[in-house]
């Protein structure tokens, strides 16, 4: 009998157990499953947004790559053309620099010679009559005669007027 206790008690046991994993697996597929697939459910969606959204990251990193390779080739041409310019900038202000000086130069030569000749002209006008007077009165003295001396001072001034390219007077 004691035999038959004993398996009635590990039957009982057997049931027992067997009982309570059925109602294990009951609540938990009641209670625990349905949030265990609703938590699986949003990982998976979770999942899917989370692919589509690196997709559409590569995407838009790919175009800003493309965009910065372009930027770059754009800045390295920009960079070029500013160079260029600058050094046909530098070329025109060196030509502009150099045409400055030379009307300077042009402008300084023309202020000497117009004061070189403004001071032969006031000679001229100035100077010539009291010199020619002084030699009228010098000749004068010196020859007696009045037709060797109107001969000589004639000559005389037709020699200054053929070299200085003026007329300095004539005898009267």
């Amino acid at each position: 009998m004691v035999d038959q206790s004993l398996y009635i008690s590990i039957l009982f046991r057997i049931i027992n157990a067997v009982i309570l994993a059925a109602l294990g697996a009951h609540l938990f597929k009641r209670y625990i499953s349905p949030k265990l697939h609703q938590q699986y459910d949003e990982y998976k969606e979770l999942l899917r947004s989370l692919k589509k959204e690196e997709k559409r990251l590569n995407k838009d990193y790919d175009t800003l790559q493309t965009l910065i390779e372009n930027d770059s080739l754009l800045s390295s041409q920009l960079k070029k053309r500013i160079f260029a310019w600058k050094q046909a900038v530098e070329t025109e202000e060196e030509k502009i620099a150099s045409l400055r000086d030379s009307y300077i130069e042009a402008t300084q030569r023309r202020a000497n010679t117009q004061e070189k000749n403004l001071i032969i002209e006031l000679a001229n006008k100035e100077i010539m009559p009291i010199v020619l007077s002084k030699l009228h009165t010098t000749m004068a003295d010196h020859f007696s005669e009045g037709k060797t001396q109107q001969r000589y001072l004639k000559k005389f001034l037709s020699e200054l007027n053929k070299k200085t390219g003026r007329r300095h007077g004539s005898l009267s």
